[in-house]
């Protein structure tokens, strides 16, 4: 890999990543329709264009605190066939990143977060995570088991 593109995003003060190959969209303030009985982590869903999409919110799998209030973006994102929306607090900007600036992710990091990060880029003024969506799906999925 010689560098990623990635939308950059903000979840509870933290800088984190999605490739812009599995972005389809970006939504401001998005309306969410309860669902009944869902599982932690899933806050509702939203009427995309005629299509119901599942909306998940990080904070919880990810140990972040709950949002002072609604998040502000839905990122629409694939996962195979299936189309999810992320919520974050705000979506910076798309950035290309040098691969060598990419590594695992720091010690404090690596044992909760292992299955939801891919890894993270050490850049001069932050570190970016980048987010697993199929990691932070399996852990929802783990929480509606458990």
């Amino acid at each position: 890999m010689s560098s990623a593109t990635l939308l950059r995003l903000g979840i509870a003060g933290q800088a984190f990543g999605l490739p812009v190959a599995d972005v389809r969209d970006v939504l401001r303030t998005p309306v969410l329709s309860r669902l009944p009985r869902a599982p932690a982590g899933v806050c509702g869903a939203l009427n995309l264009r005629g299509k119901v999409v599942v909306a998940i919110d990080p904070r919880g799998p990810l140990g972040l605190p709950p949002p002072p209030r609604l998040p502000a973006r839905a990122v629409v994102v694939a996962h195979g066939p299936d189309v999810y929306a992320l919520l974050a607090d705000e979506v910076t900007d798309v950035s290309e990143l040098s691969a060598n600036l990419f590594g695992p992710l720091p010690g404090a990091l690596a044992g909760k977060w292992s299955t939801m990060a891919e890894g993270v880029f050490r850049l001069p003024q932050e570190l970016v995570v980048v987010l697993s969506i199929s990691g932070l799906l399996a852990a929802i999925a783990g929480q509606a088991t458990a």
